[in-house]
């Protein structure tokens, strides 16, 4: 009888093997096959744990991302912010970068209205491990309390599990497509770029770009609970820690903004106002800018001219931030336009 435990138990070890080699090859070299945008994510894990202290932060998604350079606006800035993110990522982001640094003393944040209604990317922080145990138990919490559709949606224990195991699953066709090692290269050139960079990043390169983005599509606004709930956890986070906050617009396309339903941008505003009315210490801009077409890279993300541009306009809007007090006395401010 023991023998033929024993038999089955070997048998097991050795059907399982390949599987716990898959896991423990997820685990452990994950630049070696994520797609590009891992690097991204990682790289700003890794600056809010270890990176040097800046003084002025930038926070939010990948419109920030893309939309302002640290090189265009101060020698003390850091675009902190992470494509795809919402209030959620951010709020444990400042959280681990305030568990490792002095706090700054300025912190901008610039989120998509579409990241205000919705989460759109909950699998891609599930899939880049960007949260721990207790952050992702935190967050299954709240959305269960405000029954989130995106973060409680299928069987999102099993979720939990998977991705916190990098089960085979969930990562095998990645490391197909890769050869298992053919991202590396690439995804450590993007890591180091993004160093050099202050956490800069461009994600569209046309000369221009006229095609609708995510906002025209809603007809209405309707925050989401769970957003709104870490968007507050956020202001309060930096109230905390005595951070003057800066509330900004990214700005869209002409193609865009001419097109988009007025009870939706409305209601953006309105939400905007009430969170400056709960905040009166912040300031806070609820405008977005209309910029004209030739300044985007792809329907939502400025180019590199339309960048240098708003990093420009921010700069000149706030020389007191930005600039030298000899710079500060020949910056133009230009004030924002409510849309029409």
């Amino acid at each position: 009888m023991k023998k033929s435990i024993g038999k089955h138990l070997i048998q097991i070890f050795f059907f399982l093997l390949p599987l716990w080699v898959l896991m423990l090859y997820a685990s452990l070299f994950p630049m070696n096959y994520m797609e590009i945008e891992y690097p991204a994510w990682v790289q700003q894990l890794d600056f809010a744990k270890k990176g040097t202290a800046y003084d002025i932060l930038i926070i939010g998604d990948s419109r920030s991302k893309a939309g302002l350079i640290p090189d265009e606006l101060s020698p003390h800035t850091y675009n902190m912010s992470v494509g795809g993110a919402t209030s959620i990522e951010m709020f444990y982001t400042l959280t681990k970068y305030l568990e490792n640094h002095q706090a700054p003393s300025y912190a901008f944040l610039i989120f998509a209205p579409k990241h205000v209604t919705e989460i759109d990317n909950w699998n891609q922080t599930l899939l880049y491990n960007y949260l721990d145990f207790k952050e992702l138990a935190q967050v299954y919490y709240h959305a269960a309390r405000f029954h989130d559709p995106t973060v409680c949606s299928g069987f999102y224990v099993k979720d939990y599990f998977f991705y916190k195991t990098r089960f085979p699953t969930r990562y095998l066709l990645f490391m197909h497509n890769a050869g298992f090692i053919g991202n590396r290269r690439a995804n450590m050139e993007k890591y180091k770029e993004l160093n050099e960079s202050r956490g800069h990043m461009l994600y569209g390169t046309d000369p221009g770009n006229d095609l609708f983005n995510y906002e025209v599509s809603y007809k209405s606004f309707q925050k989401s609970p769970l957003v709104d709930y870490y968007y507050h956890k956020l202001l309060d986070l930096c109230m905390e820690h005595q951070i003057e906050v800066i509330v900004e617009q990214a700005p869209m396309n002409a193609g865009s903004y001419d097109f988009l339903t007025p009870s939706y941008y409305d209601g953006y505003v309105h939400y905007m106002k009430s969170i400056q009315e709960e905040y009166p210490s912040i300031t806070l801009n609820p405008y977005v800018p209309r910029y004209d077409n030739e300044f985007f890279g792809d329907t939502n993300h400025l180019n590199l001219k339309g960048a240098t541009k708003f990093s420009h306009e921010l700069r000149n809007k706030y020389p007191s931030i930005f600039l030298s007090p000899e710079q500060s006395g020949q910056a133009h401010v230009s004030s924002p336009s409510p849309h029409s």
